[in-house]
């Protein structure tokens, strides 16, 4: 099972450290997700209002 992440609909799998994610399901349903990124390059970091799109057993 694999996963892929992108960032304002660009992938940026390759990277973040995939053994860092952690989603926890809070209060009223909202899922939170967090990781890090391998790479020291802030610009790829997401900022506020910025979708993050999660998804298991991308290929």
């Amino acid at each position: 099972m694999g996963i892929s992440v992108k960032i304002n609909n660009i992938d940026r799998t390759s990277e973040i450290d995939a053994r860092s994610l952690s989603i926890i399901d809070g209060l009223n349903s909202i899922n939170t997700a967090s990781f890090d990124f391998i790479c020291n390059d802030i610009s790829i970091a997401p900022i506020a209002g910025e979708a993050i799109l999660i998804e298991e057993n991308a290929v």
